[in-house]
């Protein structure tokens, strides 16, 4: 019962927010799919803000953007972030920290707490780079998942499942 009132609540909320979260020239947003909140609902699992990251609406947090790369022509490369997410379930928690976003191989990786090394945990799809933004959706890469499920005891994660969607609006 209280697993589907926490799923209600949390697609309600979902459902309710605007479309996009907007980004500044500091920040990027970061806001959370329908699909993987009901993922970590159904694994009894939640997410929260973790370090420098700012939480603003139902599961959208603005991470501090602290370098970008661009090439020698001009073009955004990577953009590194601050802070992360952190995902909870009784007793074990993981923080996705230190997202960094690699343009031309359309890859982010983040730092993660268990094991403490960075990974490449998502595979950046739809992505759009403009003169004034980049966004794009970040989707749990192969081989995540079962890191995920591993440390959870659980097998709510699947490789391809869109977890965020994020935006950036370039300086």
């Amino acid at each position: 019962m209280r697993v589907r009132l926490i799923t209600g609540l949390i697609v309600g909320a979902v459902l309710a927010m605007p479309a996009t979260a907007h980004a500044d020239d500091e920040t990027a947003a970061l806001t959370i799919t329908p699909s993987a909140l009901e993922t970590l609902a159904s694994g009894q699992l939640s997410v929260e803000p973790s370090g420098s990251a700012g939480l603003t609406g139902p599961a959208t947090y603005l991470l501090p953007v602290t370098d970008i790369a661009f090439t020698r022509g001009g073009e955004v490369r990577a953009i590194r972030l601050a802070g992360g997410v952190k995902i909870a379930g009784a007793p074990i928690t993981l923080d996705l920290t230190n997202f960094r976003v690699n343009l031309p191989s359309q890859q982010a990786s983040v730092r993660a707490s268990y094991p403490d090394t960075r990974i490449r945990a998502f595979d950046v799809v739809r992505l759009k780079v403009s003169k004034k933004r980049v966004t794009g959706v970040l989707m749990i890469s192969p081989g995540t998942a079962s890191v995920l499920n591993d440390q959870f005891d659980t097998y709510v994660f699947t490789d391809g499942l869109r977890f965020a969607r994020f935006e950036y609006a370039l300086p």
